[in-house]
């Protein structure tokens, strides 16, 4: 039996339905296809303008590959989401919008979409999270409400594209009834996008973006990471071949080992590492946030993890820091055991994200 869980917000319903996606020339990219279908009833809203704040302009996600330790990387057609979804936005609502109705702004900051197959069973998910604005002329946008959804599915071969169309369905049906709540006077209690703005614009012009060679020591933070000011540059790096955990040690001035209990990351000949229970993970720029290089195509990948290699895989008898020994998987839902296969940082929090 094909079991589907879904994290709702305000009550959505969505709909994960099975097909397939297009392969693209390269063996190892997965095009998502949107199809139009039928439009929806008059709404009160008068037009969606899509904006993105997402950390990368094309990247969704990742799936398996008939190769071992690689993944299919899964991608907006020409590398472009907004325009992507713009497009299909302003074909398939054309009919249902009304000129007398909200102009309505969506600020996407998640779009994933991904299948983790190397743990116990299959795990397939598409998330989509966006602030809902009202655009007025000659004034500021009103931010009306958010928009959250997760559909986790253990269907080995999941339908994307028609979950992408689901989700959108469920935010245009959100955004028309916030428009008609606002104009009732009927109060939201979950403007959460306005929590999520601040530190994402912040992060975007961080120091961490800007410099090319990258400053070396022990990350205690997050803040730490994009001010690329670590706290000490005197540490020592140990892994311990029987439980394969890394500690790291600050040096200090009388040359005694202080052991970081739970370092950010580190940096370290001009590679950047995160740090998670025990384990450093390679990490690279990539558009407006970081990736796990793991997921980066080797042939454009810019840290190569030779730190790793020399002084923690070398200890372990394990020299490929990309082999599926090392990936690490994080919480799918606050309320859920589940755990998903984490490929990016989430720039507003600093932690590892699916």
């Amino acid at each position: 039996m094909n079991i589907t869980f879904r994290l709702l917000i305000l009550g959505c319903l969505l709909f994960s339905l099975q097909a397939k996606a297009q392969i693209k020339g390269d063996k190892n990219v997965l095009l998502i296809p949107l199809n139009l279908e039928e439009h929806l009833v008059s709404s009160n809203l008068a037009s969606i303008t899509i904006t993105e704040q997402l950390f990368d302009s094309s990247f969704l996600g990742v799936a398996p590959s008939s190769e071992n330790n690689i993944r299919t990387n899964i991608v907006a057609p020409n590398n472009n989401i907004r325009r992507w979804l713009q497009e299909y936005v302003s074909t398939q609502f054309a009919g249902a919008f009304n000129p007398g109705g909200a102009n309505i702004k969506w600020k996407i900051s998640a779009l994933n979409v991904g299948t983790d197959s190397s743990s116990s069973g299959v795990v397939s998910f598409t998330r989509l999270n966006a602030d809902v604005y009202r655009s007025f002329i000659g004034s500021d946008d009103e931010l009306i409400t958010n928009f959250d959804t997760l559909i986790i599915s253990d269907n080995p071969l999941p339908d994307f594209g028609q979950n992408i169309q689901d989700a959108i369905k469920a935010l245009y049906v959100h955004s028309n009834n916030s428009v008609s709540n606002k104009s009732s006077g009927i109060a939201e209690n979950n403007l959460t996008g306005s929590l999520f703005k601040p530190n994402k614009e912040k992060s975007k012009h961080s120091k961490i973006f800007m410099d090319k060679v990258y400053n070396q020591g022990i990350l205690l933070s997050y803040q730490e990471f994009l001010d690329d000011a670590p706290s000490s540059s005197n540490f020592f790096v140990g892994a311990d071949n029987q439980t394969s955990k890394v500690k790291i040690f600050q040096l200090t001035s009388d040359s005694s080992m202080h052991l970081i209990v739970n370092p950010w990351g580190l940096s370290i000949h001009n590679e950047l590492y995160k740090f998670v229970d025990g384990g450093l993970y390679a990490i690279e720029q990539l558009g407006n946030g970081f990736i796990l290089s793991k997921y980066k195509d080797y042939k454009t990948r810019k840290n190569n993890a030779n730190f790793w290699r020399a002084n923690v895989g070398s200890r372990m008898g394990n020299a490929n820091p990309y082999d599926d020994k090392h990936i690490i998987r994080v919480p799918a839902l606050i309320s859920n055991d589940l755990k998903i296969e984490a490929t990016h940082l989430d720039m507003n929090t600093g932690k590892l994200s699916f």
